[in-house]
């Protein structure tokens, strides 16, 4: 993964072992809630992500194509630190938590938290890893990083 530090548009690109690039998940400028959009090698859009405003304590993000039909759904637990993904018929489809919570309580917003670790666990192998790990990442990005 490479994310550019100074980038108003908070660019992710997701390479594989080898380098080949896979797909990148950047930021839109403008819009009413933190969207993200998962694009592929060619730049065609894979998804976009959208963050339900008014959530405080369990946050719901959902991953919609280039027309707004829903395709998946993450419904996180309480403070965002665990997060179920579904599908549109509510068929698990992975599951994230975030590894480095507890340091993230004792260290909070200081200088030497810089690193979040994430582990995920894919339930249905059929479905197209680039969006799970493009919605993992984006859910990092508008539930974790506060700054961005």
């Amino acid at each position: 993964m490479h994310r550019k530090v100074l980038s108003l548009r908070a660019f992710t690109e997701i390479s594989d072992c080898d380098g080949s690039f896979l797909f990148s998940v950047e930021k839109k400028l403008i819009s009413m809630r933190p969207s993200y959009v998962i694009k592929d090698q060619k730049e065609n859009v894979l998804g976009i992500t959208n963050k339900k405003i008014l959530t405080l304590f369990r946050p719901q993000l959902w991953l919609e194509d280039e027309n707004g039909r829903k395709m998946l759904e993450a419904q996180g637990n309480l403070l965002g630190r665990n997060f179920e993904i579904k599908d549109e018929g509510n068929k698990p489809i992975a599951r994230v938590g975030k590894s480095d919570f507890f340091r993230d309580l004792i260290l909070g917003g200081t200088i030497f938290d810089f690193q979040d670790t994430y582990a995920v666990r894919v339930l249905d192998r059929e479905y197209d890893r680039r969006l799970i790990l493009g919605f993992v990442v984006a859910i990092d990005n508008s539930v974790h990083d506060k700054d961005k």
